[in-house]
């Protein structure tokens, strides 16, 4: 799919090049005479650590931007504050925000021309194999982009729907290039009996998980996150903050000090050798940079000392 890429405003490139420092530090006003389009002039950024996504064999960062609160249609500043520090998975589906969730992050993309250094992800409100299909299509216009990195089944409850017919639907779109890799996401009561079945289907890459331990047993969603984990199934947790209180244990030895309540919940999540990454509701960029500030804190890297080098190479 060739779509011509429009040119950014200049008010757009620097929202999008400037170097806004994490939580708390000013921006660095650029000198005149300097493009923001001169990223070689620049010390590196920080990025994010990532992880390998299972049997994917790819890396994805520790913290994704999900997206179902939807994003400008014109212009994101977070996505573009994503792209620096290397948080570059975005999370949608085909019913985020009515729809505008795949429109403004496809408009992202063909305004910025960065859908290479970008990982989408979306899902499909479909279950079947021929209504998913129909659904990747559409969402494959929204998107600007020929192709999707992870293609969810969104919401799953049913496990009678991962039948062999539904591997061979994706096998199809993977042969195609319409998708990179195929799973489901899902957080009803199912979800144990629905990571278990999925730990015997080699054609299931990823899902993303309500990382809950008491509404699906400690016992059976351990066991069934060890058997996707055994399988090198990757797994990605969502909807952390709202399920902190059951696994409290592990965010107490976090919290307090320079962690907020809500890093801690990360920094837990984090800490379980069987997840690769977890998706952030992140409707502002305050929570958009406490939460990258959290995920870059273990390589103690020191943002204020980056940023008086940045304002140094600039002067």
């Amino acid at each position: 799919m060739n779509i011509p890429k429009k040119k950014m405003t200049r008010r757009e490139m620097l929202r999008f090049a400037g170097l806004a420092g994490l939580g708390g530090f000013a921006a660095v006003t650029l000198p005149r005479g300097v493009s923001a389009a001169e990223p070689a002039a620049l010390p590196a950024l920080p990025q994010v650590p990532r992880r390998v996504l299972g049997k994917t064999g790819q890396t994805i960062p520790i913290l994704l931007m999900g997206g179902g609160m939807g994003f400008d249609q014109k212009f994101d500043p977070r996505l573009a504050e994503c792209l620096r520090f290397g948080v570059n998975y975005f999370d949608v589906a085909d019913c985020y925000a009515g729809g505008s969730a795949e429109i403004g992050l496809g408009n992202f993309v063909e305004k910025t021309g960065k859908r290479k250094e970008m990982w989408i992800t979306t899902k499909s409100d479909a279950h079947d194999p021929l209504g998913m299909v129909k659904i990747l299509d559409r969402s494959l216009g929204r998107l600007k982009t020929d192709y999707v990195d992870l293609f969810f089944l969104h919401g799953l409850k049913d496990p009678q729907f991962l039948v062999p017919e539904l591997g061979q639907a994706s096998a199809k779109l993977k042969k195609e290039g319409k998708i990179r890799f195929f799973g489901f996401s899902c957080h009803d009561n199912t979800v144990a009996e629905l990571l278990t079945k999925a730990a015997g289907l080699p054609w299931i890459d990823a899902i993303m998980f309500k990382y809950n331990f008491r509404d699906f047993g400690d016992q059976a969603l351990n066991a069934a996150m060890d058997a996707c984990h055994k399988a090198n199934v990757g797994l990605i947790a969502m909807k952390t903050q709202g399920s902190a209180v059951t696994f409290a244990d592990r965010v107490n030895k976090f919290e307090g000090g320079k962690f907020s309540h809500h890093q801690a919940v990360l920094k837990a999540v984090w800490d379980d050798p069987r997840i690769t990454a977890a998706v952030s509701h992140m409707d502002t960029l305050e929570k958009l940079k406490a939460n990258i500030a959290d995920a870059l804190c273990p390589h103690k890297i020191d943002i204020a000392r980056h940023m008086r080098r940045a304002a140094e190479v600039l002067a």
